[in-house]
């Protein structure tokens, strides 16, 4: 089930010596959530996917394959909330 080789993400961190404390605070997300990505273990978003690329300077494929230049244009994996989800009973003022 899980993974032999290291993650593209792991070795591009490796290659410019990097720690994963590093590599989260340049790409603004936490140290344990990168862990997780590189063991495969969760998907990043695609805007956790650009910050991630854009810190080691690489391109977003390299790291993360074709399929997540596909999924960028997903509108479902945007990680944002839907709108219009007020409570219908809440009432506007006192």
């Amino acid at each position: 089930m899980g993974h032999k080789s290291p993650s593209p993400l792991r070795l591009a961190r490796f290659e410019r010596r990097l720690t994963q404390w590093q590599l989260a605070q340049r790409a603004n997300i936490s140290a344990s959530k990168l862990s997780l990505i590189e063991r495969f273990e969760v998907q990043p978003t695609s805007a956790e996917r650009e910050r991630l690329a854009a810190s080691l300077g690489v391109p977003e494929v390299e790291l993360f394959g074709p399929a997540a230049s596909e999924s960028a244009a997903d509108p479902d994996s945007s990680g944002t909330a839907p709108t219009g989800t007020a409570d219908p009973h809440e009432e506007g003022g006192p």
